[in-house]
């Protein structure tokens, strides 16, 4: 999943709060060492999600419960379990300390507004939002371990 996606994604909702979501996606990428959709048709040559399919996957987690309409995440550990279908989560906690994980969604904190961006020890890896505009000068309010 590209950077930046958020910033021109058609849906307004997704396309205005739904940097955690974008942030689940593309951990679970990571994990799985490949895009979350392979063609088949292709050859298996990977590529990537359309907005619309984004979106179709939102509405399966709004519908099951795991994301509210305002896309606030209720449950990320479904979320993921679903896009990582190797690999079952249990519990997601919050810290303030660096995780002892390869990556980890990192909560980033102004006053009026947050913002989810993927993290590893060296810093942000990838941002929903274009990385050098709007999440440059967010402080570090904590961080998103999934076990």
């Amino acid at each position: 999943m590209k950077q930046g996606i958020q910033t021109t994604f058609k849906d307004e909702k997704l396309r205005k709060w739904g940097c955690y979501f974008f942030t689940l996606l593309r951990w679970s990428e990571i994990l799985r060492n490949k895009w979350l959709k392979q063609s088949i048709a292709d050859g298996g040559q990977e590529f990537e999600f359309t907005d619309d399919e984004i979106i179709n996957l939102y509405k399966t987690c709004e519908e099951r419960g795991w994301v509210e309409g305002n896309c606030f995440i209720v449950n990320p550990v479904e979320i993921m379990n679903h896009c990582n279908n190797f690999q079952t989560f249990r519990t997601v906690y919050h810290s303030k300390g660096m995780p002892h994980t390869d990556y980890f969604p990192i909560y980033l904190k102004k006053p009026s507004i947050g913002h989810f961006v993927l993290g590893n020890r060296d810093g942000i890896v990838w941002d929903s939002w274009e990385p050098s505009a709007k999440s440059q000068g967010f402080p570090i309010d904590g961080y998103r371990v999934l076990r």
